[in-house]
Parts: structure tokens; sequence; C-alpha cells
């Protein structure tokens, strides 16, 4: 019978450690991250994505640590796990870590692609276009009205007073431009450092100055320089 009592003792004693063992693991998949994630800014080669660039991206995070990635429409299973800093994501067996922030979840160089990649819980403050670009693209946020213009030698050009040229842009990287009170509709754009272009066919692009920015538009037929400062 002494027997019997010591190897209850001994499978309580094991047992009691398991259950400490367990207690002081840092890893846990906490419900405060349960939800969809979308992805709202990234970058790659020192360029700025954001809206659609990267809308192929989602995250779905479910109770007992189980969840769905989502890369332009194919879905994978994941499970995932969390400590006080940071977010790991088990998928088809690559293990990918990000760090946590307020509704926020940053992946560096994601699954080698050489991006990192943002995503902010849906609903949330964080997952507002506005919120989450760099402070030089924030900075462009709002409606540009020319104020004087040139051709290529710097010259005046006859018939126009310089304000032929308003671009208004928009937190979701789409700027709306006119031109002689012409709408030449919405288009995309991008900054690389202090300078930057449309993503398309119309010849837009413009430098960054302290007090204003120099644009640069071309057609078949001619060649403006604009200088257009921000309005309040």
């Amino acid at each position: 019978m002494k027997k019997i009592y010591n190897y209850l003792f001994l499978i309580g004693l094991m047992c009691t450690a398991l259950f400490l063992s367990g207690c002081g693991s840092s890893s846990n998949a906490d419900s405060e991250y349960e939800g969809k994630y979308v992805s709202v800014s990234g970058e790659a080669m020192g360029i700025t994505l954001t809206g659609d660039d990267i809308s192929g991206f989602s995250l779905e995070l479910k109770s007992g640590g189980k969840g769905t990635m989502t890369i332009y429409e194919d879905s994978e299973s994941i499970t995932w796990e969390n400590d006080d800093k940071n977010l790991k994501i088990t998928l088809s067996g690559t293990d990918i870590e990000g760090t946590i922030g307020e509704d926020t979840i940053t992946f560096e160089n994601m699954l080698d692609m050489g991006m990192d990649l943002t995503f902010a819980k849906e609903g949330t403050e964080a997952a507002k276009p506005e919120n989450n670009l760099p402070e030089q693209d924030k900075n462009m946020i709002g409606v540009w009205q020319s104020t004087s213009v040139t051709d290529v030698l710097g010259d005046p050009i006859e018939g126009m007073s310089g304000d032929e040229l308003k671009m208004e842009f928009a937190a979701d990287h789409t700027v709306n431009i006119t031109f002689k009170g012409e709408d030449l509709g919405s288009h995309k754009w991008s900054l690389l450092g202090d300078w930057g272009s449309l993503d398309d066919d119309l010849s837009i692009s413009w430098d960054i100055y302290e007090d204003g920015i120099e644009v640069d538009y071309s057609t078949d037929q001619d060649y403006y320089i604009f200088y257009c400062t921000k309005q309040a």
C-alpha cells in the first residue's frame, strides 16, 4: 500500500510540474488579437506600397490559435500564437513572426518576398489609410494649386497665367487632376524620396521642396513646369 501511495505522490508531482511549466509559457493565442486584418501598408526596395499594391493580402485570426491567410485570393490555413510583443504564424510549415502594434501586426521580409507588410484589424483607427502613410506621403494629402508656369527653358508661356493646374491628393494614393478647367480624371500616385509621379500614361511628375512642389507636365505637343503650393 505504501508503494501505491508513493507512486501516486510521484504522479502528482509530475502533473504539478507539467501544469506549472504550461503556466510559465509566454506563448498563447490571446482572444484580444482575434479578428480580420487587412493589409494597410508595405515597403519594398525603399518604395512605399499602399492601396491596390497590397490589397491582395489579408489575415484572419480565429479562436484556438487557428486562422487563414489570403494572398491574392489563395487562402491557406494557419496556426498562430503570441507573446507580449510578437505574433507567430505557421503557414505550410513555415514560421512567420510579426511585431504587435496597436491593432496592427507588422511582418518584415514577409515570406522572403523582400517586402515588409503591416496588417490592421478591420474597423479600427489603424485600418484607416490616412493613419498608415509615411510622413512624406501624408504631407501630400490635400489640394495643390499651381501659382506659376514656365516652359522647359524657364520662360513664361504666353497666354497662361500659371493657375491652370490643380491636383487633389487622397490618402488611398489617388489624385484628381484638373488642367485648364478640364477634368483629367483620377490617377494613382507614388513617391520615391522627394520625387513623385503618376503610375499611368499621363506624364506628370514632381519634385518636393520645403514650400511647394515643382510639377513637370508634358503632352505630345507641350512641356510645362508648374510650381504648386498646398491650399489651406
